[in-house]
């Protein structure tokens, strides 16, 4: 995170109110107070993702819940954001206020955005 190497094993990440938690277990906290944005990067797939802010982030097997923008690769559950979504394949559905970039979707998709599939 910011260039700092911290070494967790799990599946589901949660960033909230500036902590980062690995299988709800807290990994780092002070973030918030950090004055530039937060990178975090993860190897590997993860089960679900819930953020309060944007994501870029490979395959996620779940689900993922953000507040912000959206950008991965396959996605095997749902997606609940407010921001835009890109993504390979989203297996379940997707619902935001922003536009939608998907290979397919498989559920319904929920926007006010514009839709773009097949990329």
């Amino acid at each position: 995170m910011n260039g700092v190497t911290h070494h967790v094993y799990g599946k589901s990440v949660s960033i909230k109110n500036g902590s980062v938690y690995v299988d709800g277990e807290l990994v780092v906290d002070g973030l918030h107070e950090m004055e530039q944005p937060v990178e975090i990067h993860w190897e590997g797939d993860l089960a679900s993702l819930v953020t309060t802010g944007s994501v870029t982030c490979g395959n996620v097997e779940g689900n993922v819940e953000t507040q912000g923008q959206v950008n991965c690769g396959d996605v095997g559950g749902h997606v609940n954001t407010t921001g835009a979504v890109t993504a390979r394949t989203v297996n379940g559905s997707i619902n935001t206020m922003g536009q939608v970039e998907c290979g397919a979707v498989h559920g319904n998709i929920s926007t006010m955005g514009k839709v773009i599939t097949g990329r």
